[in-house]
């Protein structure tokens, strides 16, 4: 399977962050993962991980892109069967993963994992290659100077350099120094020269005698000359100059095209037009596109149920656009580039390596694009849901839907399923983004455990959901569960609402707080305990000059305008659980800025240090203890914090250079990637990003990043991930209208 010529590097424009990944190879068979370069010269990647060839510095399987490092000279790369080899722009040679038979080139080899490699590392020091392609256990690189090596496995005489002899260090094949292409199957290898004659050594699957290997390189078709290869299982496919196809080798599943099922030792054509602009071949199917960017397939590929195994032996077009550019084939899936940049993928989903943000099957029949909006810009997480606001100003909300989401349906918890990665397991009532609505004109949306309350430009408050204990501010009468919006009495200048477990918190242009709800301890600071159906003044005497409030499990917290902090209903952290049904200050300070909280408060202050106190089992308050506190104290010695949030038992923060921090408990994964069961004072997450916002639910977390895209990773027993699939790694929340398919072609 060819690597893309860097020219086809410069036509991408930037499209988000991931939107624009360019699939520079997916090659090598057997290859479960997928490494793409975006336009920027970043490195991503996503699919099976379990020997490190993702190079992220784990072994946990990916089922979206993944940035690989901080570097962004990335050139060109290539996905082997459980190894991976790249190029930079400064022409040194990378590689990491599975080094079990020294594909990684670095003249050691093992199967240990001590010899694996988790991130990339750099191959000797020269800085003159070009370019690679990875097959079974094996590497090739061409160099400036047109010189082929290549290393690894080499019982089939793969590596073309005279022996069977495996290598742990590049060798040169031959002494020409004119190569011009190279694409590498499981033990055969392809290489094209300047000149246009095509040559093939290894497991000889186009000679006339397919009893010997060929361990030097072997001319085919002398008389023809040639623009393209491709290199499947055992088969092989090249396009001529005059734009015609042909194929050879295996085809018993009918993956060369040529109508039969019989095997071809030498190349036959594949139809008779010479319309052929480049072709990718897998372990059993063929993908190709024609001149006028319409995209075709045959061979068979291999779905998770018999009725998604299909054959066919000549080609068939999938979908209707003409709009692809390029195509490139793994294991059992492929992917394509269209002409506006996006990158699609489909087939074998095994391991995430489709790389779509909303599959929850193991194969995916038709193209689905991978990436997502980047067009989100606000949101908000509850216990179990999720929601967020989009730029054009539509609602999306996805995960525990007992009414919550407003999209009128109701999603009874059932059972749970095994999803696409062994390991994990997701529920049957998981749901994608959907919209809240048709309309255009919300403003921002917060959600308590069962319900949810936003506000629409127009300065009118809407709630749904559950509603027993009138926290919807409906009135008497009322009825337990709406789920659709319900507009909040007729007023129209409505500034902001919060909503915390079973009450719900407003405020108006004029300054004053409002509150409905559960009142078991005089949380919603009205002098009284007892429910509120519709909104009622926070603390009359106290009226207006509020700012923000944050509606916790038995106690609520605000700030005032002037910066002063006050705070009502029942101090669970404190050791007398003092309780006041009236704001009571804490404190003399009138700087505060901000305030999140539930079972533990965070707070910001105007000079951007960041406070906590309340409940601490877990370390969520960044003390570096696990002792409660009844009071503010300071989070470390930081002073350049921008927001926060607070789940139940974990905080994360943004400080002003837009880097992401979290502490707390790490249970089900709330605290991002591979972290200890708990961290006791701020440590920094995904570093190679810049994040714009964070929410946090119960157990998982929400981030928006400053490119627009959308983020989540944790516990996702009820869907609020938006995923099929819980996650300690970050997932990029899908497509909000599902999977963006193409018309059904062949399930091939």
């Amino acid at each position: 399977m060819p690597t893309p010529p860097p020219a086809l590097l410069t036509l991408l424009r930037l499209w988000g962050l991931l939107l624009l990944l360019l699939p520079v190879t997916v090659r090598g068979q057997s290859a479960n993962h997928s490494l793409c370069v975006h336009a920027d010269g970043t490195l991503w990647a996503w699919g099976l991980n379990g020997y490190g060839q993702l190079g992220d510095g784990t072994r946990l399987d990916r089922s979206v892109p993944t940035q690989i490092g901080m570097a962004t000279n990335w050139l060109a790369a290539a996905t082997g069967e459980f190894h991976s080899v790249a190029v930079r722009r400064d022409g040194t040679l990378w590689t990491w993963g599975d080094n079990s038979a020294g594909q990684l080139g670095n003249g050691r080899r093992g199967s240990t994992a001590d010899e694996e490699r988790h991130v990339p590392e750099q191959v000797g020091t020269r800085r003159d290659w070009q370019s690679v392609a990875a097959g079974n256990r094996y590497t090739l690189a061409i160099r400036r100077d047109g010189t082929l090596w290549a290393w690894g496995h080499n019982r089939s005489g793969q590596l073309g350099d005279g022996s069977t002899t495996g290598r742990n260090a590049p060798v040169q094949v031959g002494t020409v120094a004119d190569w011009q292409a190279v694409s590498a199957g499981t033990g055969h290898t392809l290489a094209l020269r300047r000149d246009g004659s095509l040559w093939a050594w290894g497991i000889p699957i186009g000679a006339p005698d397919d009893t010997t290997i060929q361990t030097s390189p072997m001319q085919l078709a002398p008389a023809f000359t040639w623009r393209s290869i491709a290199a499947g299982a055992n088969f092989a496919l090249a396009i001529r100059r005059d734009g015609s196809l042909w194929a050879w080798g295996y085809n018993y599943f009918g993956q060369l095209g040529d109508g039969s099922t019989l095997n071809r030792r030498l190349p036959v054509p594949v139809g008779t037009e010479h319309r052929w602009q480049s072709v990718a071949a897998g372990t059993t199917g063929t993908a190709a596109i024609s001149r006028d960017g319409s995209l075709w397939a045959w061979g068979r590929t291999t779905g998770e149920q018999e009725e998604d195994v299909q054959q066919v032996s000549a080609p068939v077009r999938m979908g209707t656009t003409r709009r692809w550019r390029s195509v490139t084939a793994g294991y059992a899936h492929f992917t394509g580039l269209q002409r506006n940049g996006s990158l699609w993928a489909w087939g074998s989903n095994s391991n995430g390596q489709v790389g779509s943000t909303q599959l929850s099957m193991l194969y995916q029949a038709d193209p689905v694009q991978v990436g997502t909006d980047s067009t989100w810009q606000t949101i908000t997480a509850a216990a179990n849901h999720t929601l967020a606001i989009k730029r054009d100003g539509s609602l999306w909300a996805w995960g525990a839907n007992s009414g919550q989401l407003g999209d009128g349906m109701y999603v009874a918890p059932t059972r749970t399923v095994r999803s696409a990665n062994d390991s994990l397991y997701a529920h049957a009532f998981f749901r994608a983004p959907v919209r809240v609505g048709t309309g255009n004109a919300w403003l921002q949306v917060t959600t308590g455990a069962a319900h949810t309350a936003a506000l629409r430009r127009d300065g009118t408050l809407w709630t749904w959901g559950h509603n027993t204990s009138g926290e919807l501010g409906l009135g008497a009468g009322a009825q337990l569960l709406y789920r659709v919006p319900q507009q909040v009495g007729p007023e129209t200048d409505w500034q902001r609402v919060t909503a915390g477990a079973g009450r719900t918190f407003a405020l108006r242009r004029d300054g004053s707080l409002w509150a409905w709800g559960q009142n078991l301890y005089g949380e919603l600071g009205n002098g009284t305990t007892t429910d509120q159906n519709v909104p009622v003044p926070v603390a009359a005497g106290s009226a207006g000059g509020w700012q923000c409030v944050a509606p916790g499990s038995a106690q609520t917290v605000a700030i005032r305008r002037d910066g002063s902090l006050w705070t009502w209903g029942r101090n669970v952290a404190a050791t007398d659980y003092a309780t006041s049904t009236t704001p009571v200050q804490m404190g003399s300070g009138t700087d505060w800025q901000q305030v999140v909280g539930s079972l533990h408060f965070v707070l910001l202050r105007r000079d951007g240090t960041l406070w906590a106190w309340g409940s601490n089992t877990y370390g969520q308050l960044g003390s570096g203890s696990c002792q409660s506190s009844s009071v503010p104290q300071q989070v470390g010695a930081a002073a350049d914090w921008r927001t926060m949030a607070a789940g139940a038992y974990h905080t994360a923060a943004i400080r002003r250079d837009g880097t992401l921090w979290a502490w707390g408990s790490h249970t089900y994964g709330a605290l991002f990637e591979d972290s200890a069961y708990c961290r006791r004072a701020p440590e920094p997450i995904a570093q190679a990003f810049r994040w714009r916002s964070v929410v946090a639910g119960a157990t998982h977390t929400v981030a928006l990043r400053q490119d627009g895209t959308l983020w989540a990773w944790g516990n996702n027993q009820f869907g609020q991930l938006g995923r099929p699939i819980s996650s300690c790694a970050p997932l990029l929340i899908g497509n909000v209208r599902g999977s963006k398919r193409q018309a059904k072609g062949p399930r091939l």
